[in-house]
């Protein structure tokens, strides 16, 4: 199986819990960090600091290091255009643009697609 990179933009980022205490240096504890990405889904990394967990993040969801928490609300006004606005998808992108209003013609498609 193949990893899948997260490229989802971060919204909020909160360091948690200790996952892992260094009785040498502080600085080498790993922590929790709970995550929020652009579609509003919430995710759990570790990291020895913000950078850290955002570079373990963008890693991809493996289920050992990142996963997701909480899988983003039904939104039951999520139009195509809110989605394309939210995945940062660029008016050049005409290909998949129109795909996804083929595809994604309903809302629960969309919030399926989301989650």
């Amino acid at each position: 199986m193949t990893k899948k990179a997260n490229k989802q933009a971060i919204i909020d980022i909160i360091r948690m819990n200790l996952a892992w205490e260094s009785e040498e240096d502080t600085e080498k504890e790993l922590h929790f960090y709970h995550i929020t990405d652009a579609l509003n889904r919430k995710w759990q990394t570790i990291g020895l600091n913000v950078s850290d967990a955002i570079q373990v993040f963008e890693q991809g969801n493996d289920d050992n290091w990142t996963r997701i928490i909480e899988p983003a609300p039904y939104n039951p006004n999520l139009s195509t255009n809110d989605l394309i606005n939210m995945l940062n998808i660029s008016p050049e992108a005409t290909g998949i643009r129109n795909d996804m209003q083929i595809i994604l013609n309903t809302v629960e498609r969309r919030n399926e697609y989301v989650m």
